[in-house]
């Protein structure tokens, strides 16, 4: 269950990409045949002939450009770095009997996807069709000929398709990341030392909003939590998505990571280091509104990506070690595993992670149609509660008291691709 899982896996995206390039290539003919013919009864003449080669090869190559980037998206190589292999054998061949289960449960959820999607996917197809026949049945022309009613009907009929496609998807889906995570994740979390995993997460955001962390938001959702004790200090770590209004009013205030350490001792004061550019923007103006010092910083590094404020320089000064500030730009780096300049929250005993996402989740199972015994999800997993758990080293190393406490037979987790 590790290389050849992953190559059946390359094997079948392969030939998904194959038939995608055949799909577009027949579409990107169609089309240019279309809108040269509804160009030419529109506008008889050279001109015509003209006008409509040009516009229908550039339908047909952007068709052609679409089918390709899809199919290079499936079977290009992914960015990551290298991986210890003995490592990576041993998280598999440990979470084996359990990816068995899942494999099993996986298959169930293809073949029942596939018998429902037999049928909802020609209906939906149908009521796609048939929708365009009412377009057509009103009378109204079609300012653009031939091709706009062509245009119009492949794509009514296609919605339609994926509609159907997406209500086969949709619960069986859903329930089995919900199966994957709640099997995986907890066994993960136990490689990393004394630590639990739970869903939804339990979360008291009142000491982030009177510190004004977060714009306004009506609903907080806490999905996903890694909880317990690294290197002898408490620590949380949760997916978070905050939103206000709703239907289309809905807004997403912050998603993304939310981490919590427990100092063994308390910071004096309170201090922020929070990404110059991005999110938290209404944070970065209240700081420079409220109490809060600017903090002048000699790495110009760090420098030029964070600002820091605080109620106390020296508080702030001891916090930004040269390691921790390493990790601060290593952790949004390009080859990091998380998304996004992470805003670092000290005070009292408490700092606070808060690392934005973009474009992707963070703990999330593979997709059904993936083998579930697949090394690079399960890497891609374990590396991102290492990534995170590599900057609460930084933290749990600020002094030698964090130190003392921290047990000497627990070694220090670091990235796999590290």
């Amino acid at each position: 269950m590790t290389q050849e899982a992953d190559a059946f896996d390359l094997a079948g995206r392969q030939r998904q990409a194959r038939v995608i390039l055949r799909l577009c290539g027949v579409a990107a003919a169609i089309i240019f045949v279309v809108v040269l013919i509804a160009r030419i009864r529109q506008t008889p003449g050279v001109e015509g002939v003209f006008a409509g080669f040009c516009l229908g090869l550039f339908a047909a190559l952007l068709v052609g450009a679409c089918g390709a980037w899809t199919a290079l998206s499936l079977t290009g190589p992914k960015n990551t770095s290298s991986i210890d292999t003995k490592t990576a054998d041993e998280l598999v061949a440990a979470l084996r009997p359990v990816l068995a289960e899942l494999e099993a449960a996986r298959l169930g959820v293809v073949r029942q996807v596939n018998t429902r999607a037999m049928t909802r996917v020609p209906l939906g197809a149908a009521a796609g069709f048939g929708l365009w026949c009412l377009e057509q049945m009103s009378g109204r022309p079609d300012r653009d000929g031939v091709a706009g009613v062509v245009w119009n009907a492949v794509c009514l009929v296609g919605v339609g398709a994926m509609a159907g496609y997406y209500s086969a998807v949709r619960d069986s889906s859903v329930a089995y990341a919900h199966l994957y995570v709640g099997r995986v994740l907890p066994l993960l979390a136990a490689r990393f030392g004394d630590l639990s995993f739970r869903s939804p997460a339990q979360l008291d955001l009142r000491a982030l909003n009177s510190e004004r962390l977060f714009d306004d938001y009506d609903s907080a959702v806490a999905g996903n939590e890694f909880f317990g004790v690294h290197r002898g200090l408490p620590i949380s770590i949760a997916t978070l998505l905050l939103t206000s209004g709703s239907g289309k009013e809905r807004r997403v205030s912050f998603e993304g990571l939310l981490v919590e350490v427990t100092l063994p001792r308390g910071l004096k004061g309170t201090t922020a280091v929070i990404a110059g550019t991005g999110a938290f923007e209404q944070l970065r103006h209240w700081l420079k509104t409220s109490n809060r010092q600017h903090v002048a910083l000699e790495d110009p590094r760090f420098a030029s990506v964070y600002e820091v404020w605080s109620t106390d320089q020296i508080a702030a000064r001891a916090l930004l070690t040269p390691a921790l500030m390493e990790r601060l730009l290593a952790l949004g780096g390009s080859a990091a595993n998380i998304d996004g300049r992470p805003l670092v929250v000290a005070r009292d005993n408490r700092l606070t992670l808060v690392i934005p996402r973009y474009g992707r989740d963070h703990f999330r199972a593979p997709g059904f149609r993936k083998a579930a015994d697949s090394r690079a999800s399960l890497i891609a997993l374990y590396d991102q509660i290492a990534v995170v758990l590599a900057v609460a080293d930084a933290v749990i190393d600020l002094d030698s008291a964090a130190r003392a406490v921290a047990a000497a037979d627990i070694p220090t987790l670091m990235p796999l691709h590290a």
